[in-house]
């Protein structure tokens, strides 16, 4: 009975996804296998909309236009989440790691690189010719930084996505963008061991920027090595797999890069200044012996957890809010599908309280106060049904 009414709440919700679909662009509305294959097509048309807004003299009104389909896409996002099974976070080192995370209004902003589609997959693909977007120039975003050691043999391949394996599957639809930075004493950035802390600069994005991607589509990626073109957002060789439900999954990001042991650093952002939404980042280092740790800034360091049932089942759009330390106003966000929160780069030694609430559900211990050092990614709320 479970099963079936969840098919019946699919269906209503694809009819009324697709009905908000079709009103925006001015389409017939169709029924069935038909109004999924013309969902395809519509987001191949916001694709080359994209382009249009990418150029340096796009008018205002294409953008609004973007905004308003990319907001009723992900409000789709759910569809094929319905009956998921519970996912944990653990940001243990490991050959591959899964970080939870969400891109929201109160998120730092800043003017992220262009996207290019050959070469790197930054600028116009040339290193050290990075350009910015003339669309995107307030983009929130969140950093991570992580440290690669262990490997057989360096450089070795890793994989950014925010299309990852089961256990780590996208959670949203968000329409992202993907950004690798990183800088060595000597030697070639990527493949060079090494790693400078601190790479990732907002007030000067095309320092120290080296990759990048914004697609994956079904026949694009990035370079699979350096400055190479075996898997760009052209040629489909090597390339990193996309995502292939929901329809629009395309929108989301990944590459592939040859890194050398040290310390690399990956930004999630958005397309538009508008784009929010909860994500899954998965990174893999899939040679020998490769470990993989997510690493603090050297000022910064996130807190994360899950807010969670008595019986320890995920609670879903929890609000759980960030006050104290030297924060100008509450940071506020929502529980993902499977209750995971996380708030990223907060300056360290600094001391924090945490606050959640949720409808239907009471804490015995509603806030939490942390004294923030490293990194923290078990901070869980139990709560129990009212």
């Amino acid at each position: 009975m479970l099963l079936k009414n969840l098919k019946t709440i699919r269906y209503l919700i694809v009819f009324s996804c697709l009905t908000v679909f079709f009103s925006l662009l001015a389409y017939p509305v169709l029924k069935g296998e038909t109004a999924i294959t013309e969902a395809d097509k519509l987001n191949k048309q916001m694709e080359l909309l994209k382009a249009e807004i990418e150029q340096p003299d796009s008018s205002p009104a294409l953008m609004n236009r973007y905004e308003r389909l990319s907001f009723a896409l992900s409000k789709c996002n759910f569809v094929n989440q319905l009956a998921g099974e519970n996912y944990f976070d653990d940001l243990a080192p490991t050959a591959n790691l899964c970080v939870n995370g969400a891109l929201a209004v109160a998120d730092p902003n800043f003017n992220r690189p262009l996207a290019s589609s050959t070469g790197t997959g930054i600028g116009n693909g040339t290193v050290g010719n990075c350009s910015l977007s003339g669309s995107g120039n307030a983009v929130n975003h969140d950093v991570y930084n992580f440290n690669l050691s262990g490997c057989a043999a360096f450089p070795t391949e890793v994989t950014a996505t925010l299309c990852g394996p089961a256990g780590c599957q996208h959670v949203g639809n968000m329409d992202s963008v993907l950004l690798l930075y990183r800088n060595v004493p000597a030697g070639d950035p990527l493949t060079a061991n090494g790693g400078l802390p601190g790479v990732f600069n907002p007030a000067s994005p095309c320092t120290n920027a080296r990759g990048g991607q914004d697609d994956l589509g079904t026949t694009s990626g990035t370079p699979n090595n350096p400055g190479g073109a075996t898997c760009n957002q052209v040629v489909g060789t090597n390339c990193v797999a996309p995502c292939t439900s929901p329809s629009n999954a395309g929108a989301l990001s990944g590459f592939r890069r040859q890194l050398g042991n040290g310390r690399f650093t990956i930004v999630v952002t958005g397309f538009g200044n508008a784009t929010v939404g909860t994500y899954n980042l998965y990174v893999n280092a899939p040679a020998a012996g490769c470990v993989l740790g997510l690493a603090p800034s050297a000022a910064n360091a996130g807190i994360s957890g899950r807010i969670l049932t008595s019986s320890g089942q995920g609670i879903r759009n929890a609000t759980v809010m960030l006050t104290g330390g030297s924060l100008e106003s509450p940071i506020i966000k929502s529980s993902t599908t499977f209750g995971n929160y996380s708030f990223e780069n907060l300056p360290v030694g600094e001391t924090y309280v945490i606050t959640v609430l949720a409808k239907r559900f009471f804490f015995d211990n509603p806030s939490q106060i942390i004294n923030l050092t490293d990194n923290i990614s078990d901070t869980n709320f139990i709560s129990a049904e009212k």
